[in-house]
């Protein structure tokens, strides 16, 4: 039998916003080529995580 890790329901949702965040800064890059939204996506998705690796 497989051991595993219970994620909480917040953690599944805040991990669905930082794959979002990380999904529309990659159609920003693609699309219309801007590095500015993209890198505000990218913070936000940043902030997200740290709040369960700290």
């Amino acid at each position: 039998m497989w051991g595993g890790y219970k994620i909480s329901r917040k953690m599944k949702e805040d991990l669905a916003d930082v794959v979002n965040l990380l999904d529309k800064a990659k159609d920003s890059l693609i699309t219309d080529n801007n590095t500015k939204h993209a890198q505000i996506y990218i913070k936000k998705a940043i902030e997200i995580c740290e709040k369960y690796i700290s």
